[in-house]
């Protein structure tokens, strides 16, 4: 069932009204729906004059509808598209990640510094609404929308950071960066290698065979370097 199908049978209007006010409320013969609500954002005048002039024209409830999610569905992607901009930036460069290092992570989100971006780089930019975007972030901060959407992307994007630290190895040159190690060095990278191997199948990433050959091949390449006492314990 449509929106505007539900709501054409709801009262016309919402009047918010103080807590003070409550027994002015009980006395009073007006229907209506009263809440201590305050918006953060202005009325959009142009969405509404569009539905009012819909209802005048006896606009079928079905365009009605459409109109109203797509007006919605385009400010929630203004709001969330600065979230995301903010997002990837707490992503590290791809020509930072290094082999030799633990694979990166995304950075931690830090609201004050989100919070600084929205004056120059808001949605009002894009939305032309205006109002209090700072509280309305604020107070979905606190939601549990939230931590489930941003503890989605972070899980995203650091399995995307760990496919490319283990692009970056796999097309490292191994036994180069061995040569002038000390063997215990060598001995925690065939270790980390494995360990990445485990990630790949524990983690069920998407990771191409050819890849997982490399580093299977460079592991293997690495233990024949140490001596044979080693090479036998590494190998059990």
């Amino acid at each position: 069932m449509g929106t505007c199908e539900v709501t054409c049978h709801w009262v016309q209007y919402i009047t918010a009204a103080d807590w003070r006010d409550c027994l002015w409320y009980r006395l009073s013969l007006t229907r209506g729906v009263y809440t201590q609500y305050k918006p953060f954002l202005s009325k959009d005048k142009t969405i509404i004059k569009r539905l009012a002039k819909g209802i005048q024209s006896r606009r079928p409830y079905e365009v009605q509808d459409a109109m109203l999610r797509r007006y919605l569905l385009e400010l929630t992607q203004s709001f969330m598209f600065s979230l995301e901009r903010y997002v990837t930036s707490l992503m590290p460069l791809q020509r930072n990640i290094s082999p030799w290092k633990h694979p990166p992570r995304l950075k931690t989100f830090d609201v004050e510094e989100f919070l600084q971006t929205v004056e120059h780089s808001g949605p009002q930019l894009t939305s032309g609404l205006k109002g209090d975007w700072e509280g309305l972030y604020r107070r979905f901060f606190k939601s549990a929308n939230f931590q489930g959407w941003f503890q989605n992307r972070e899980e995203e994007i650091n399995q995307k950071l760990l496919l490319l630290h283990l692009e970056a190895l796999s097309e490292a040159d191994l036994l180069q960066w061995c040569s002038d190690k000390e063997e215990v060095e060598i001995v925690d990278l065939v270790l980390k290698l494995r360990e990445r191997l485990t990630n790949i199948r524990e983690l069920n990433l998407p990771v191409k065979p050819e890849l997982i050959q490399k580093l299977h091949q460079g592991s293997e390449a690495i233990i024949h370097t140490l001596p044979e006492d080693l090479r036998g314990v590494l190998k059990k």
